[in-house]
């Protein structure tokens, strides 16, 4: 019985790390994914919500902050910008690297 009950809390315990390494960490090579003309759809699927949107008139401008891996302690700023639901811009870097973000500008 006791055999049985550390059997059960160990895989518990496995199952609730792994799920929540997926609320920190976003999709292995999600970055390497995320390609100029995805719909907000498809970038979503690939990073989650974003923590931050911005908007200036048909540009609208999402900010994430994620721990790309489980041996980071400081998160990786990534930056997407849509025009006309498509994706126009990336860019992703470390808080301690951040240099001022240039202004939204319409083409």
């Amino acid at each position: 019985m006791k055999v049985r009950c550390k059997k059960i809390v160990t895989a518990g315990f496995v199952l609730l790390l792994t799920s929540c390494s997926h609320i920190f960490y976003p999709k292995t090579n999600a970055l390497e994914s995320i390609q100029q003309g995805m719909s907000p759809q498809e970038v979503t699927q690939l990073l989650g919500k974003p923590d931050y949107r911005r908007f200036d008139h048909d540009l609208e401008e999402w900010e994430y902050r994620k721990l790309l891996s489980a041996l980071e302690s400081e998160p990786t700023i990534v930056i997407v910008r849509f025009e006309d639901g498509k994706l126009v811009y990336m860019d992703s870097f470390k808080e301690s690297e951040r240099s001022p973000t240039p202004r939204p500008h319409k083409h």
